[in-house]
């Protein structure tokens, strides 16, 4: 009972994520990054990841992939998880990604908030 309850939780919060896309009109990129950086209880698939680092590539993809990046990357509070798997995806990117991402800083990315924590915590 309780597994069929989450299933559906799933399934809407799949639904309502094709309703945004659709809304906000994101382009395919954005649609994979949100895909893999989703509030779901696990973590972005290798195939998707890998998708993202083939997209980054090209030019229009790769700013859309890292401003999506960059928004998941300043979420808070209950989207924990976006935060996380941006962390998650990025690493990925830059390891097997276009080399514009490691060229990028991590400071054009990061809120001044979480950047006095990364501090903190080193």
């Amino acid at each position: 009972m309780w597994r069929q309850r989450e299933d559906i939780q799933v399934k809407m919060a799949g639904l309502r994520r094709n309703i945004k896309n659709l809304a906000h009109n994101y382009s395919d990129a954005q649609v994979k990054v949100r895909e893999a950086t989703s509030n779901d209880p696990w973590g972005p698939s290798s195939t998707l990841m890998s998708e993202i680092a083939d997209l980054t590539y090209n030019v229009v993809a790769f700013t859309e992939i890292m401003q999506m990046i960059w928004k998941r990357l300043n979420d808070n509070g209950r989207n924990w998880r976006h935060v996380y798997k941006a962390l998650v995806l990025l690493e990925y990117l830059i390891k097997t990604g276009s080399e514009k991402v490691s060229h990028l800083k991590v400071s054009d990315f990061l809120n001044p908030v979480t950047c006095e924590l990364i501090e903190v915590t080193k």
